[in-house]
């Protein structure tokens, strides 16, 4: 997701699904109108959920790094389970 400061207004992207990954998800391809967020896709095609949406953790003005990595530890232990002792990850 990015966040875009654009006509005195914030707004909310996510850039990750172009037409043809929204096209082998089942997804429909985001519009953008420059008024509106144009935000991940809940929904598919057909109506059936998608992705759920649980949190929103605000703007930061720089990459909250410690936190992302923290956040994803309390939810997804097991991926750190085979990087416990080592400084990177990879997912």
């Amino acid at each position: 997701m990015v966040n875009v400061f654009l006509n005195n207004k914030w707004l909310k992207l996510s850039p990750a699904f172009n037409k043809s990954l929204s096209d082998i998800y089942d997804v429909p391809a985001l519009d953008f109108d420059g008024k509106s967020d144009s935000f991940l896709q809940a929904y598919t095609s057909d109506g059936s959920l998608f992705m759920e949406y649980l949190e929103d953790y605000g703007h930061y003005e720089e990459l909250p790094f410690d936190f992302m990595v923290q956040n994803m530890k309390s939810h997804y232990p097991s991926i750190f389970e085979k990087y416990k002792d080592q400084n990177m990850f990879y997912l």
